[in-house]
């Protein structure tokens, strides 16, 4: 039985919600200066120059995955513009990775409060990448038409 259009709930594009819960916490982590209680000059330096380097990470990832939804493929081209996009989403969660690696060795913090995170970022890796798959049937309809 199908529900009418009128009745029907928005759906949540799992990619989008999950990334906006991470960036959430990840910029409330920032916040907080990534669980340091340090002063120090040099130290603030440092907190300074990662959390600039996290939060710009989160904004391009938000940029790019933007860039990729907005595109519905309708020629292999599109498709293609569609992946390097997503793909570029995909290596700035790497690139959060290993930002968020280089403040567990550079700062005496919690490291397992840092678990949870990265749990996150795996995920919203897990989904995008399922989102990228899952644009392979579009891309065979769009070929499978080309050769009719």
């Amino acid at each position: 039985m199908s529900v009418l259009k009128s009745q029907r709930k928005e759906s949540k594009f799992e990619v989008f919600h999950h990334f906006y819960k991470m960036r959430k916490e990840i910029t409330n982590l920032v916040y907080r200066n990534f669980g340091y209680k340090g002063t120090s000059d040099f130290e603030r330096w440092l907190i300074d120059g990662e959390a600039k380097a996290v939060l710009n990470s989160l904004r391009e990832a938000q940029k790019f995955i933007t860039l990729a939804n907005s595109i519905f493929p309708v020629y292999l081209f599109e498709c293609d513009e569609r992946r390097k996009f997503q793909d570029c989403a995909i290596g700035l969660h790497f690139q959060l990775l290993q930002e968020l690696q280089f403040i567990l060795e550079s700062l005496p913090i919690d490291k397992n409060s840092y678990v949870r995170f990265a749990e996150m970022i795996n995920k919203e890796i897990a989904l995008l990448k399922g989102w990228r798959q899952s644009d392979n049937v579009i891309r065979k309809k769009i070929e499978n038409k080309k050769e009719n």
